[in-house]
């Protein structure tokens, strides 16, 4: 979630909808497979193509209608929740694949239900777009929107292009991890707020890990940084005992405390530190 959040920040925008779109794939994965009756691999590709979907819808009215994302993501984010659970009935469902034997179980294996698929997903997204953020066109005209949209334009970088691929990428990744927690627990539950947690925890990771919200800074691997910090602050205040609702509060303080700092990094680089 981090990774693709990381693309469009350094673009200067936010996408808030990835939580939604995080709790629609998996119940669009589902329907795929049993509605229609679909391979699981044919179902999850369709799944995908519907992320695609919503991240184009989310770059059109960002980057083409002129909407600022907060709002357009916002709007997303309540829309898609809403549709989820329209669709859905609110009831959990199986999530398709995630059977003991035969083909289901080697997708399950491969999708999250193995003790260290996510874990190589993680890494894997991690490795391939920060390479594709560090070497190639895609990643260079994103940083060069993100710093400067009118001097990319003059450079012929085709700026909204670039903003809706990074929506698409956005969101694309946010259906994935759907599915991957979806096959991991074995059912899909249609839960707002526990979407709206992943949401937040994305956002947070990739803004520890150094991305800038004003655009122009930021790598996937500092959002992999961000959200194993995050991960290792959750796991150790539960181990340690600590009352949960302390966890809100150092989360809220690091992230914080690690804005504060990218700020002040920012400006010793160019000098106005003194100021």
């Amino acid at each position: 979630l981090a990774a693709g959040e990381v693309f469009l920040m350094i673009n200067g925008e936010i996408d808030l909808s990835i939580g939604a779109v995080y709790l629609f794939a998996p119940f669009m994965f589902y329907e795929f497979d049993t509605a229609t009756g679909l391979p699981l691999m044919p179902a999850l590709v369709l799944a995908m193509v519907m992320c695609v979907l919503v991240g184009i819808v989310n770059g059109v009215f960002t980057a083409v209608v002129g909407i600022n994302s907060f709002i357009t993501t916002l709007g997303m984010l309540l829309g898609l929740q809403g549709f989820t659970l329209i669709i859905s009935n609110a009831q959990p469902v199986q999530t398709p694949g995630t059977d003991v034997l035969g083909e289901a179980s080697t997708f399950s294996n491969v999708f999250g239900g193995s003790t260290y698929s996510e874990l190589i997903w993680a890494l894997v997204i991690v490795i391939v777009l920060q390479l594709v953020l560090s070497y190639t066109r895609w990643g260079i005209y994103t940083v060069a929107v993100g710093s400067n949209r009118i001097a990319a334009a003059e450079a012929g970088i085709r700026v909204r292009v670039v903003i809706i691929r990074n929506f698409v990428l956005c969101a694309v990744c946010a259906g994935l991890v759907g599915v991957l927690e979806a096959v991991r627990t074995t059912s899909v539950q249609p839960d707002p707020s526990g979407a709206n947690d992943v949401l937040f925890g994305g956002i947070a990771a990739a803004v520890i890990g150094g991305t800038l919200l004003a655009g122009g800074s930021g790598t996937v691997v500092g959002a992999l940084i961000g959200a194993l910090l995050l991960g290792v602050l959750n796991d150790g205040l539960i181990i340690e005992g600590v009352n949960a609702d302390y966890l809100s509060f150092y989360l809220g303080l690091a992230i914080i405390i690690a804005m504060a700092a990218n700020t002040y990094v920012g400006r010793v680089r160019r000098g106005e530190a003194g100021g």
